[in-house]
């Protein structure tokens, strides 16, 4: 055989192994922060362990587990993580009932239901992910689960009045005669968006503008809170048990606006935080949002949170310290020293979409990349 021929054989194979490997690595995932959060912090029963409280559970972090995931394209790890939130959180059955919020080891010793009260933000994301794990893998079960838990969610933890709608944290203990406690973190706008999509006679469209007002009246300052109080009379006040502090909840509503494509909520809408670190060159762990005061340093997950948001704002001097700190704070995949479960959440969220892992597009859908989308 000539050389010329040799060559051509050659040159063939190399390209059907760097195509294979580059298949393995966008459909099996290459996902190192992922796996190692997986294999650290999700046992082979689906349980979501947060081992820095006691190897205690939560809805929140069984949410999380199925929308990463997804983005991982691992369908035995969701398949898991959905069926305990089912058989654990739900009494069996997410179609009836909202999962539980907490569950751990009670005062017997015995691992069970520590509060049955939902927590709403923890339910929209599994509506979210069941609802695009259905579309993306072509799951009608997964889509029939996810409008069914979205349905629960709408007639349970919403709160209606004649002018407004609004996202109760959970569904009991958070409306008074003062009015109704709120968190802002908890309603992402591509959320909404899918979501008065999938159903548009629900009225989420209503409950995000509803939401975005409030949210720009309880940040006079660009800052965000992690509560505030919605009076009887409509009027947003500031949270007498939190005092306006914006810390571990209110991050995420940075990460969420940076994260949403032609945002109605933009990081400039609430760029205070940004104004902080351009000033002091630091992101304080405490903020108050309407003394523009803060205090402390933030953890590294908040490093993670941040990177949509200093994106859309075009800080790339502020990006580039950012990343160089993760990666410094990064070993084996995990993030912090001990890794704890909330930054190693912020970091799948943050840096995953800084990788362009994933993103969303306008209508809240959101694109992988081992679904041979390219974010960005």
């Amino acid at each position: 055989m000539k050389h010329g021929a040799w060559y051509l054989i050659l040159t063939v194979a190399v390209v059907l192994m760097l195509s294979a490997l580059t298949y393995y690595r966008w459909h099996r995932g290459d996902w190192t922060q992922w796996v190692a959060f997986a294999d650290t912090f999700v046992q082979k029963d689906g349980r979501v362990v947060d081992i820095t409280t006691g190897g205690r559970s939560t809805s929140e972090g069984q949410s999380y587990g199925l929308f990463f995931a997804l983005v991982a394209n691992d369908k035995v790890r969701f398949q898991s993580i959905l069926d305990w939130t089912a058989n654990n959180l739900a009494n069996g059955d997410l179609r009836s009932n909202l999962p539980a919020w907490l569950w751990g080891r009670a005062e017997d010793d015995d691992w069970e239901i520590l509060d049955k009260n939902p927590a709403t933000d923890a339910d929209m994301w599994i509506a979210y992910s069941l609802l695009e794990a259905g579309r993306l893998w072509e799951r009608d079960d997964y889509q029939v689960l996810g409008r069914r838990v979205l349905e629960n969610i709408w007639n349970s933890s919403v709160l209606k009045t004649e002018d407004t709608y609004s996202v109760l944290p959970a569904p009991n203990g958070f409306v008074s005669e003062k009015g109704a406690r709120l968190n802002p973190s908890y309603s992402p706008e591509f959320q909404m968006r899918l979501f008065q999509t999938v159903n548009p006679t629900q009225g989420w469209d209503k409950l995000w503008k509803n939401t975005l007002a409030q949210i720009i009246a309880a940040s006079p300052l660009g800052l965000v809170p992690d509560w505030y109080l919605l009076s009887p009379d409509g009027a947003v006040v500031v949270d007498e048990h939190s005092d306006g502090r914006g810390s571990y909840d209110a991050i995420r509503t940075y990460m969420w606006s940076g994260m949403t494509p032609m945002p109605s909520l933009s990081p400039n809408d609430i760029n205070g935080l940004a104004q902080i670190y351009d000033q002091y060159n630091l992101i304080p762990e405490v903020v108050s949002s309407f003394k523009r005061t803060f205090d402390g340093n933030a953890p590294p997950g908040f490093d993670a949170a941040l990177l949509p948001y200093f994106a859309v704002l075009k800080q790339d001097g502020a990006l580039e310290t950012l990343r160089k700190r993760l990666n410094k704070n990064t070993k084996y995949g995990l993030l912090g020293s001990p890794p704890r479960y909330y930054d190693q959440m912020l970091a799948l969220f943050g840096e995953g979409w800084d990788q362009r892992r994933y993103c969303f597009d306008k209508n809240g859908h959101i694109q992988t990349r081992w679904n041979w989308h390219r974010c960005g």
